[in-house]
């Protein structure tokens, strides 16, 4: 199993996990939010009334955690990308500078040469 794969079983995990977590959290603050509407209901609100802004909040709500979710699952897709990048770059460079032809529009670090200067003398630290 490659890098890019585990990471992308990773990812997929994380975000399998986030969206349970996201799920439990909206339906809380759903709940939440119709407690003061059955409320209201009780004082007289028409229970039409109730039900529209029931509807309307979970509506907001859909698009809210939606969008979370979303952000969420574009990160992952991101970093695994990433990742893969990574590896490629990290391969390339291992391979003494014998680099595969990049596609147009890509850049590639070039590797660093490495000069053999020597270091500069110490000094002691007498003084004399």
């Amino acid at each position: 199993m490659t890098t890019v794969d585990k990471a992308s079983r990773i990812n997929a995990f994380v975000q399998t996990a986030f969206r349970n977590g996201m799920d439990t959290v909206e339906n809380v603050h759903q709940k939440m939010f119709e407690i003061p509407v059955d409320v209201a209901r009780e004082l007289g609100l028409p229970k039409d009334k109730a039900e529209l802004v029931k509807t309307k909040h979970r509506r907001i709500l859909d698009n809210v955690y939606g969008a979370v979710l979303s952000a969420h699952k574009d990160i992952g897709t991101l970093a695994v990308g990433q990742i893969g990048e990574f590896v490629t770059l990290a391969n390339d460079l291992g391979s003494g500078g014998r680099r595969k032809p990049v596609p147009a529009g890509n850049t590639v670090a070039k590797k660093p040469s490495r000069s053999k200067k020597t270091a500069p003398e110490r000094s002691s630290g007498a003084t004399g």
